[in-house]
């Protein structure tokens, strides 16, 4: 799975699968990935032009702190920061972006409400 120039996953899912344990075995499933990318863009679209972005990410993700400095360093402001760079921080803080990340409440009510429900699911009429 690729966003943009960035490469994911190699191998993906079928999203019908539930016992895929998940990134652990080398594979993922393409929703949940999609879908934390929404909620990225979603936590970083409102951010002003002058928060410093290191800081609010790692307050959000203390696990990638050193990749985040390593990608835009210790005082970037959000204005000083290119599109095509949050793809690449993006890539940095994915595998922290679960339910132990600070943003776990936002991050489950996000998914409730755009989750794609299993075709396989039986509903009661």
């Amino acid at each position: 799975l690729q966003i943009g120039s960035l490469t994911l996953a190699n191998t993906i899912a079928n999203d019908d699968d539930d016992d895929l344990t998940g990134v652990e075995n080398g594979t993922c499933r393409a929703a949940d990935i999609l879908l934390k990318y929404a909620f990225w863009l979603n936590i970083t679209a409102k951010l002003t032009a002058k928060t410093n972005l290191s800081d609010r990410l790692r307050q959000w993700f203390p696990e990638s702190a050193s990749k985040i400095s390593e990608s835009i360093g210790s005082s970037a402001k959000v204005v000083d920061i290119e599109m095509h760079h949050f793809d690449s921080l993006f890539e940095a803080v994915y595998m922290n972006i679960n339910e132990d990340c600070s943003l776990k409440n936002d991050l489950a009510k996000f998914v409730n409400k755009f989750k794609p429900t299993s075709a396989s699911k039986k509903y009661a009429d």
